[in-house]
């Protein structure tokens, strides 16, 4: 690997590679590591498999601070981008909603609405036909407190309630849900405190308006809520819903339940598959979509779900799992409630409480683009057939990566031309590597044929790297 000394610096050293593709590893001392791996990587991230790049810029609110000014942490936060097409961040701190400038960095209150200090806000953007101030490309604000709010940028108004608006809960007055999503041209509410096992599903293309029946109200005299899985059955409370492709993934505590509309907008042919009864959500927050599946964590472990298959993701992180397919409950993780994802370009990251404290401060990424991407088998969901395995199942001399998340091996060179990254570190100087491990660095190339065949004794398969050193 080429390394040079950077001029008018003693220590610091220039080190060129092909490829990356190992990740951020922690299981050993730095010159030990394999030419694939880093033992550091502060502020860099890897846009791309085997590709790193520094962190990229932001902008700083809160006059450099990124405080809103109420006092009180930041719940949660969306972009928004109302008719005008521009977008503006929105946050939820306090009981209050902010708006933040793009330009100055300032937050704004947004005047006439009330959250719940206790509970992030949700946030759904949709065209509402029927918004009291006039039609508009709206923001639907819920929290399970109070009832769903609309911002269109401009002007707040409250859910419409009676007649064929918002819909009753158990207790005969008009739903508070704390879950919202867009699906197939319909506003879907979950997580109500009095029915918290039902989905409520609004009209086409309106989403204040329920006039549409289902298997138990035939007589359109009054909306009754979906139970997807039984009212108050033995899955436990709804805990998110999300739109995956053109069906509705619907999370309980302990299970999986997959929504089909099989009619083009009618409310009464919609069908519900239990894709698990023993997986769920038990991290509300930790549900995230990528493109082609969503992701989170179910309370024993990472999992993903394409609305077809349910399945664990490779585990390979040293401090969180330990690779193998028993990997579960990591002690690591101490609330299993409160684990938080978010997507950032094709990777999935989730932090969570590692010590009890409440302040989630740790952090596992997912690479889903390792290696191609993922595929689903029965037992882990891995990089595509014949570009690396991972998981319980990858040969053991492959090139893996741990803290990263990524589980993968070295792609063929038929893929695509191989890639440059540099990168600098203040480590070891190249003059103090030994011979040894010079030849160490031969021998592990070696195990490669000219066909790109594993020659290791431990590699069962003989053909499970397929990939060129």
């Amino acid at each position: 690997m080429p390394v040079e000394q950077v001029v008018g610096s003693e220590n610091t050293f220039r080190i060129s590679a092909d490829k990356l593709d190992g990740g951020w590893s922690t299981r050993t001392i730095a010159t030990q590591l394999p030419d694939n791996k880093l033992a550091v990587a502060d502020n860099v991230v890897f846009a791309q498999d085997g590709l790193v790049s520094k962190r990229p810029g932001n902008i700083t609110y809160g006059g450099g601070s990124g405080a809103t000014g109420s006092g009180s942490p930041i719940l949660s936060m969306c972009r928004f981008y109302p008719a005008s097409g521009v977008g503006v961040l929105v946050v939820h701190s306090g009981t209050k909603l902010y708006k933040g400038n793009d330009l100055t960095g300032a937050f704004t209150q947004i005047a006439g609405i009330t959250l719940s200090a206790a509970t992030p806000a949700r946030f759904t953007p949709m065209y509402d036909p029927d918004m009291t101030s006039g039609a508009a490309t709206a923001l639907f604000i819920t929290d399970g407190v109070h009832l769903p709010q609309i911002w269109d940028g401009t002007n707040v108004a409250a859910a419409q309630t009676g007649g064929t608006w918002l819909p009753l809960g158990r207790a005969g007055a008009a739903i508070t849900p704390l879950y919202s999503c867009n699906w197939d041209y319909h506003l879907c509410y979950a997580g109500q405190p009095d029915e918290p096992s039902g989905l409520y599903i609004s009209d086409a293309l309106r989403p204040e308006s329920f006039t549409g029946t289902n298997y138990v109200a035939s007589n359109l005299s009054s909306y009754v809520a979906y139970f997807p899985a039984g009212r108050d059955g033995t899955l436990g409370a709804i805990t998110g819903i999300i739109p995956l492709g053109a069906v509705l993934l619907i999370f309980y505590q302990q299970g999986l339940v997959v929504a089909t509309n099989s009619g083009t907008y009618g409310a009464t042919q919609y069908t519900f598959t239990r894709l698990s009864s023993t997986v769920g959500a038990t991290a509300p927050r930790s549900i995230v979509a990528m493109d082609t599946e969503v992701m989170f964590f179910g309370g024993d472990r990472f999992y993903a779900t394409d609305g077809q298959t349910l399945a664990p993701l490779a585990d390979d992180l040293p401090t969180l799992y330990d690779h193998t397919s028993r990997s579960i409950a990591p002690p690591e993780i101490v609330n299993a409630s409160t684990v938080y994802g978010v997507r950032r370009g094709s990777s999935y990251w989730a932090s969570y409480d590692s010590n009890a404290g409440g302040l989630l401060g740790r952090i596992a990424v997912f690479d889903t683009s390792a290696a191609g991407g993922y595929t689903y088998s029965s037992t882990t969901l891995r990089p595509r057939a014949g570009r690396g395995r991972a998981g319980p199942r990858a040969c053991p001399s492959a090139a893996r990566s741990s803290a990263a998340g990524r589980a993968t091996t070295r792609p063929s060179r038929s893929s695509g031309a191989a890639r440059r990254a540099t990168w600098s570190r203040s480590t070891i100087p190249a003059s103090s590597r030994t011979s040894a491990t010079r030849s160490r660095s031969r021998r592990a190339r070696s195990r490669f044929t000219s066909n790109g065949r594993c020659r290791s004794r431990r590699c069962k398969a003989r053909t499970c790297c397929a990939s060129s050193p």
